[in-house]
């Protein structure tokens, strides 16, 4: 997010943040994006709810997650699929995932 709007790449460019190794360019469902690589999550693939089609929304499907500052309060997220892919992983083409859409 970029002053509470979906990030899109020139929010971004000629930043600090733009240098820095855990953000990497993404294209979901072919729109380009930053995202942040968190390697040592075990979760879903989260992605804003902007990005997210209506008709990639799978009906009835939802993960439960639970923020490091939630508590015991879990969250009911909406899945949905997307396609995916960064060059930055040297296979730059697109990859079918199970994603969650979160606001």
């Amino acid at each position: 997010m970029c002053n509470d709007k979906l990030v899109d790449v020139d929010c971004i460019k000629g930043t600090d943040v733009d240098d820095c190794e855990f953000i990497i360019p993404l294209y979901i469902d072919n729109k380009e994006v930053r995202g942040i690589r968190d390697s040592g999550n075990l979760g879903p693939i989260l992605v804003s709810k902007d990005m997210i089609t209506p008709e990639r929304i799978i009906r009835g499907k939802f993960k439960s997650l639970q923020g490091a500052f939630d508590g015991n309060k879990c969250h009911k997220i909406p899945t949905a699929i997307v396609e995916i892919r960064s060059p930055r992983f040297e296979f730059d083409q697109n990859v079918m995932r199970c994603v969650t859409s979160w606001h």
